[in-house]
């Protein structure tokens, strides 16, 4: 079985697309479960009400707004399946993506995979694709500024030897799946295919936020390699950011 982790804060205009695409899964032997972080009360009514409709899912309530790693971590205690996977309220998965990529990850005896994304607009316009053309590994993370969407992870159980970083506002993400890849025992594999994950890109990522991002890297790179590497690290970071949005606006 695939446990899906999903955190919820206020996402209720996400609500029927969500369960819409998750249902048309062609994969089926699932479970989701969403961890509402203090929603609003209608907000938490519409997903509950959403909830209740497949025995499959599964709604725990912080008691408090906690934030997205506490959240996150909290579906991973709960998590009864052999694969975790991630999926955010506002992203959209391919039908086939559990599927295939569960697939690929037994075949290929894989613990930690991801997929290539599709970026949209708020509308659903298509606006970029995230691609590399180097291997996952933990050095190319590092070096290159692999994007990995947490929507497009699975893992296999075992692998999750550490949690999401609750401390950190920034890059908790990346630092998790670095602690990860750093494990030379656990095999790892991008799926280079942009269709499996639609990823929304909202307005409201501000200036202030991307330097949030680069502090979270930093201090991210500093648990991984040491402070002095992560200046090196960090820096390449900028500079693959800025080659990933000069290319952005040439295409």
């Amino acid at each position: 079985m695939i446990s899906i982790i999903t955190p919820h804060y206020n996402g209720a205009v996400f609500h029927e697309r969500f369960f819409k695409g998750l249902l048309e899964q062609t994969f089926i032997d699932w479970e989701l479960i969403v961890i509402d972080d203090c929603s609003e009360k209608y907000q938490y009514v519409s997903v509950k009400r959403h909830i209740s409709k497949d025995s499959r899912c599964i709604l725990l309530r912080n008691d408090i707004n906690r934030g997205v790693s506490f959240s996150r971590n909290r579906g991973l205690l709960n998590a009864k399946g052999s694969y975790i996977a991630f999926l955010d309220i506002d992203d959209i998965w391919h039908c086939n993506k559990l599927k295939f990529q569960y697939n690929t990850m037994i075949a290929s005896s894989i613990d930690f995979c991801c997929t290539a994304f599709t970026i949209v607009d708020e509308k659903l316009n298509i606006i970029g694709f995230s691609s590399s053309a180097k291997e996952l590994s933990y050095d190319n993370l590092l070096k290159f500024n692999i994007n990995i969407a947490c929507s497009s992870v699975m893992l296999r159980r075992e692998s999750v030897g550490n949690f999401f970083n609750e401390s950190m506002s920034h890059a908790e993400d990346y630092l998790l799946w670095g602690q990860i890849l750093s494990e030379k025992r656990f095999n790892s594999m991008l799926i280079n295919d942009p269709k499996y994950l639609v990823y929304l890109k909202s307005r409201n990522s501000l200036s202030s936020s991307k330097f949030k991002q680069l502090l979270g890297v930093f201090e991210a790179n500093t648990e991984l390699v040491g402070s002095l590497r992560a200046v090196y690290f960090t820096t390449c970071y900028v500079l693959n950011s800025l080659r990933r949005l000069v290319n952005f606006k040439m295409n």
